[in-house]
């Protein structure tokens, strides 16, 4: 196999964290959404809560791993996401869909 026949492969394998991150920030940003009139940032707790709520299918995420692709929301989509020390996550496109 040529490395390019190997990157083609690997460029359309889904790995299979990418659909919990998916979820939980989807659960995120739906929560962002509609209370954007109440609060602008979200404790790791609240964003637990909703995904205890609304999480479907298995595999559904501890409070550290919803931590952790949070962190990783706002390290690679700073236009999108933003962390406070104090007060939490937030969505900032707070887009209505």
């Amino acid at each position: 196999m040529t490395p390019s026949e190997r990157q083609e492969i690997l460029k359309n394998l889904e790995l299979p964290t990418a659909a919990v991150r998916k979820q939980i920030l989807s659960i995120f940003e739906d929560l962002a959404v509609v209370k954007r009139n109440e609060q602008t940032y979200f404790l790791p707790a609240e964003i637990g809560y909703a995904i205890d709520a609304l999480w479907q299918g298995p595999d559904k995420p501890t409070l550290e791993e919803i931590e952790f692709y949070l962190d990783q929301a706002v390290v690679t989509e700073k236009h999108q996401y933003s962390k406070h020390q104090q007060f939490g996550y937030r969505y900032i496109l707070n887009r209505d869909q």
